[in-house]
């Protein structure tokens, strides 16, 4: 399944960041759209997110029943306990990056204005 490959899942961290990135951009040049730019970026991450659950879950309750002495439903329960757990690990990977965007983004504009008061 590609997308529980490292390299397609280190590609959508990356374009997770890029398009955090570029809402921190636009947001710093468009104050009145700042909800609009937010909630397109965050339904932008949430289909990263839903894309990988899903492959996870599919692939998880097979191989976990395959390659242990578990029932079924045992196999199940484990694929949701480790589905829940890698969608928190990538949500706070995610949040980790808006708010390190969004801090940069803020100093540097902070820098700046700090800038012009003085010429």
């Amino acid at each position: 399944m590609k997308e529980l490959q490292p390299n397609y899942l280190n590609d959508q961290l990356n374009a997770a960041a890029s398009d955090i990135t570029k809402a921190g951009k636009e947001i710093l040049l468009d104050t009145d759209q700042t909800d609009q730019i937010i909630k397109e970026t965050t339904d932008s991450l949430q289909q990263y997110v839903d894309t990988i659950t899903k492959a996870a879950d599919d692939k998880e309750a097979i191989a976990v029943n395959k390659n242990t002495d578990l029932t079924q439903q045992e196999a199940d329960e484990a694929a949701d306990a480790t589905e829940k757990s890698s969608i928190w690990e990538f949500a706070a990977l995610i949040l980790g990056m808006v708010l390190t965007s969004v801090a940069g983004l803020l100093g540097s504009k902070f820098v700046a204005d700090q800038n012009e008061e003085r010429m």
